[in-house]
């Protein structure tokens, strides 16, 4: 699961977590969104900066699937 939160990246992720645990599913939550304070500029440009564009998050994905590629990869091989 990926969120992507305008505010800190961090608050979403915890609750759709919980919501998962809560219903006795587990998977990974990834949160993506602001790391620090704030700040004023054009909306397209803070996304990118705080790699909530579209771009990022695409790129975010495709680093999870070759993660886990890469463990199953790991322990099919260790067999």
């Amino acid at each position: 699961v990926v969120t992507v939160h305008d505010a800190y990246c961090k608050s979403l992720a915890q609750r759709v977590s919980l919501v998962l645990a809560d219903g006795v599913h587990s998977c990974k939550v990834i949160g993506l969104g602001l790391q620090g304070f704030g700040e004023s500029g054009k909306l397209n440009e803070l996304y990118k900066k705080h790699g909530m564009d579209v771009d990022a998050i695409v790129q975010n994905v495709l680093n999870e699937v070759v993660s886990w590629e890469a463990l199953l990869e790991s322990i099919i091989n260790r067999n």
